[in-house]
This record gives structure tokens, C-alpha cells and sequence, in this order.
């Protein structure tokens, strides 16, 4: 007269929790989106001329100069520029670092190819005052 469902019903709850499960991680998912989403990075110059922020992925998102900077050379400026905003770049992607080695642990394959990923895009001091133009040419068009 009573069926067993005992079965159904264990599949019923195994079923409830990976649903649950994945909810928890799509959510986490979503909370390190906004985290990095919204990631900056400042520098400033030594002397304070140049005042650099860039985006989570690096862009210039603001730059700040001071009347002390209208009298140095262009080509100067130019080098001070990109030095700041390799400053800047340099410490958003150290915020990045950070925050994946929280989420997935810092000896993590994830963690370990995301920190690589990103130290990989970070560009190096420019020694070259036509490269030092040019990059900073295309800071400019980027706005």
C-alpha cells in the first residue's frame, strides 16, 4: 500500500544541495567580480607633479598635474608620467594579487596563474624618450 520513496527522496535532497552549492559559488563568483571590478591604483611622483589612477585592468582612468610640472621639459614629463603611472599600475595589480590569494588560497594553480597572468601585463620602466612619448601618447588616446 505505501511505496518506498526513501530513494527519490535522497536523490531529492543530494540534488538540493548541489544546487545550493552552486548558488554559493556563483555569488562568490559575483562578489570578487565587483571586488576587482572596482580595484584602483594610485601613485604619485615624488615631488608630487604628477598624481596617476588606473582602473582594474590597468587603464588611466585620472591624471593630476601640478603647476610645478608645467615647467619641466616635455620630454621630462613625458618620463615622470609614465613612471608614476607604472607606480600606480604596479599597485592595482598588487590589490589584485592580493584578493585572488584570498579567494583561492595563495599556493592555489588558480591563484598562482592569475598572479602570473597579471604581473605579465604589468609593463616595465621605458628607458627610451621616444618610447617614453609614444607611451604616453597612448595614455592620452585611451581616455
Amino acid at each position: 500500500m505505501f511505496e518506498d520513496f526513501s530513494g527519490a527522496d535522497s536523490a531529492r535532497r543530494h540534488l538540493d544541495a548541489q544546487i545550493a552549492a552552486a548558488e554559493a559559488k556563483l555569488q562568490r563568483a559575483k562578489e570578487l567580480e565587483t571586488k576587482v571590478r572596482n580595484l584602483k591604483g594610485s601613485a604619485s611622483s615624488r615631488r608630487g607633479e604628477v598624481s596617476v589612477t588606473v582602473d582594474s585592468s590597468g587603464g588611466l582612468s585620472d591624471l593630476k598635474l601640478t603647476d610645478a610640472a608645467t615647467v619641466m621639459t616635455a620630454s621630462d614629463l613625458a618620463g615622470l608620467i609614465l613612471e608614476t603611472f607604472h607606480k600606480a599600475h604596479r599597485k592595482v595589480t598588487e590589490s589584485y594579487v592580493d584578493i585572488v590569494n584570498d579567494e583561492f588560497g595563495k599556493d592555489s594553480p588558480t591563484a598562482r596563474a592569475a598572479a602570473d597572468e597579471a604581473w605579465g601585463r604589468v609593463t616595465t620602466d621605458v628607458a627610451d624618450e621616444d618610447d617614453n612619448k609614444k607611451a604616453v601618447s597612448n595614455l592620452w588616446r585611451r581616455r
